[in-house]
């Protein structure tokens, strides 16, 4: 007699995404000049943008579901015996949330025609991406244990598959936010003579670092087959 028994795998539940980090702040305005006819108040820099905030990690997938125990008992053993009991998949990893922006730097402050005008802030920083998630182990394979008292499968024995569920994969980690760009200058000023000096260029800020990648989940192990002659069922 044909036997057909198939199981529907249980497979694990995938992880959760990482969230994306803020984007920086943008840096203050610089303080305009305030021109006298005996002394100036000097202009000054725009500040610095405020850095992103890193992702977060992504969540670990759920292990695949192990299959159960069969037993048949069969008075004789016939070919068309197919059986597969598998192990359920091991559930993705979630992606980890790349990095925020890193915010602008501010305007530079107004010269006003009595001093050199200031530079633009320095940009943010960008935060760094979150690690992704491993991947869940695949479930173990089931256990057949089929009993008969006569085999008369011939050249067509029993198709038995008990593997394990494949381990789930890891979906990636998370990009680093990019860095803020420079602030603008302070207006173009002409001016006679400065006593102010505004120092060295603004740099952007730098590149916030990808997370690292989750580790995939490990395959389930191999069920067991066992077929045993017996005198009775």
């Amino acid at each position: 007699m044909p036997i057909n028994i198939k199981n529907t795998p249980v497979n694990g539940q995938n992880g959760i995404d990482g969230s994306k980090g803020t984007p920086g702040s943008p840096g203050a305005n610089g303080i305009d000049a305030d021109c006298g006819f005996f002394d100036d108040n000097s202009p000054t820099n725009g500040g610095t943008g405020g850095n992103g905030s890193d992702g977060t990690g992504g969540t670990d997938g759920s292990p695949g579901v192990a299959a159960g125990s069969l037993d048949i008992h069969l008075e004789v053993l016939g070919p068309g015996i197919e059986i597969s009991i598998q192990g359920g998949a091991g559930g993705s990893g979630g992606k980890g949330g790349d990095g925020g922006t890193g915010g602008k730097g501010g305007k530079g402050g107004n010269g006003d025609d009595c001093e050199a005008s200031g530079w633009g802030g320095n940009g943010g920083a960008g935060g760094n991406g979150g690690d992704g998630g491993d991947g869940g182990k695949g479930g173990d394979g089931g256990s057949v244990f089929i009993y008969f008292v006569s085999d008369q499968s011939g050249a067509a024995p029993p198709i038995i598959d008990v593997k394990g569920g494949p381990g789930g994969v890891s979906n990636g980690a998370g990009g680093g936010g990019a860095g803020g760009s420079i602030g603008d200058p302070g207006p173009a000023s002409s001016y006679s003579h400065s006593d102010w000096d505004p120092g060295p260029p603004p740099n952007p800020g730098a590149n916030g670092k990808p997370g690292n990648k989750g580790a995939a989940g490990g395959s389930g192990n191999n069920g067991k087959v066992t077929l045993t002659k017996v005198t009775t069922v």
